[in-house]
């Protein structure tokens, strides 16, 4: 199923998307898609499919997905090199408590954290790099 979702998936509006259709039936298979949303955006190379690629997304209906897309977002655009954030980002305010998707033990929750990227951490969010990467 995972193959079929992330071919939906053109962007970080499009993880949006579909993270809104399934983040109440499968939270593991929505922290699955952040990886491949970023594989499809390594094999990009022309600048205007990048920056159409960073459009603003709508509402996932969950400020939590909200934040992870964000800071995904953000570490992303400073990976490549670009000056800022996308401009859509920087509005986004932390979550009130810290929040780690998926069925994690709690055990790992603190090397969870060291290890998350400071655009999520910044957010509340824990989501460490190993995952972004993972595929």
């Amino acid at each position: 199923m995972i193959g079929e979702l992330s071919g939906r998936v053109s962007g970080y509006a499009g993880l949006a998307e579909t993270i809104r259709e399934f983040k109440d039936k499968d939270e593991i298979l929505c922290t699955r898609l952040i990886p491949r949303t970023i594989q499809q955006l390594k094999l990009l190379k022309n600048k205007q499919d990048i920056l159409a690629f960073y459009q603003q997304p709508p509402t996932s209906g969950d400020k939590k997905w909200d934040a992870l897309i964000a800071g995904v977002a953000v570490h992303t655009w400073s990976l490549a090199g670009y000056p800022g954030t996308p401009e859509w980002t920087a509005p986004l305010r932390p979550l009130d408590d810290w929040w780690e998707p998926g069925a994690f033990s709690n055990r790992w929750t603190f090397w969870n954290m060291v290890h998350t990227p400071a655009s999520l951490r910044e957010r509340k969010v824990i989501f460490p790099s190993q995952w972004l990467d993972a595929v």
